[in-house]
């Protein structure tokens, strides 16, 4: 790529919380591939994306691809893969009367996106019946949940990211440290919560109903999780 080195040290920093869950590994690939953009031929974010996704993809084996998208081009997006694998993905245009108030809360415990991702795909061989009744019922939230945020109807979308979580807890990414977690979250108030990222570890993400219910739900977790913040 016109960069001839003998070896690289390279820094990231910022305010991202460096944790298992939320994509910093990711957001470190995006990070360094727009700096290469600056000193070489200028890359689109289309290139950008690629070159973020071969990065994960050394340190996960297969990732999605949802993560780097996501960290490319901001905003809400729906992700899909086509046939031949390739992603899909458009804009969500979220309601603008509506703003969404979160609580992350991290397991403090990390897992292997390789071996995670390797497991369900072991599941869906062993079991395709079983693991075909789940998809429908994951590809089904997604509908649903792309017209709550449409139009902002905040309980729904609790009750979705609900709805989720058991889906990944039948497929075995979830794990008692995150139930655990989710359960906490909804007697604390929340309108819903589910894990995010690999799963067997890593966070949840809980949606409050507003900032007062935010920064109590937050206060009630920092007690039972190692990091927790709000956004």
């Amino acid at each position: 790529m016109g960069i001839k080195t003998s070896g690289m040290k390279l820094t990231f920093n910022g305010t991202l919380t460096c944790t298992s869950g939320v994509g910093s590994s990711a957001a470190n690939c995006v990070a360094l591939s727009r700096a290469m953009s600056t000193i070489l031929e200028g890359y689109t974010n289309e290139d950008i994306n690629t070159l973020a996704y071969h990065g994960e993809s050394i340190s996960h084996g297969q990732p999605s691809g949802i993560d780097n998208t996501a960290s490319t081009y901001g905003g809400m997006l729906s992700f899909t893969k086509n046939s031949n694998g390739d992603p899909i993905f458009d804009r969500i245009l979220k309601n603008p009367d509506v703003t969404f108030h979160f609580v992350y809360a991290s397991t403090g415990i990390t897992a292997s996106t390789t071996k995670v991702v390797q497991s369900v795909f072991d599941l869906k061989q062993q079991d395709p019946k079983y693991f075909s009744a789940i998809q429908e019922s994951y590809n089904c939230i997604v509908r649903q949940g792309m017209q709550a945020l449409k139009d902002g109807d905040l309980k729904t979308i609790g009750d979705l990211m609900l709805e989720n979580h058991t889906l990944l807890d039948q497929i075995g990414v979830s794990c008692p440290e995150l139930d655990n977690l989710v359960q906490l979250a909804m007697n604390f108030g929340a309108l819903g919560a589910k894990m995010t990222g690999t799963g067997r570890g890593g966070l949840v993400i809980v949606l409050a109903a507003d900032e007062d219910a935010k920064h109590f739900i937050a206060d009630q977790l920092k007690t039972h999780a190692p990091y927790v913040w709000t956004a």
